[in-house]
């Protein structure tokens, strides 16, 4: 009887990705600075973009889980 709870339209623009985009925008900053100073400051903090396999470093957004 779930049948009727499947997903078959992937619109995301119904979720919330606006608002953790708007929060992440304003909280970067501070969250950086918490790392920082609660972490090896060696370690540099990287966007997504930027990632190199196997190279530490300090990664700040947002995570999707998708849920199949």
């Amino acid at each position: 009887l779930s049948d009727r709870f499947i997903l078959t339209n992937r619109n995301f623009d119904v979720q919330y990705a606006h608002l953790y985009a708007e929060r992440l925008g304003a909280m970067r900053k501070m969250v950086a600075k918490a790392a920082e100073n609660h972490l090896d400051s060696k370690v540099p903090i990287k966007k997504m973009n930027d990632l190199v396999s196997n190279v530490e470093c300090i990664l700040i957004g947002i995570l999707f889980k998708q849920m199949v």
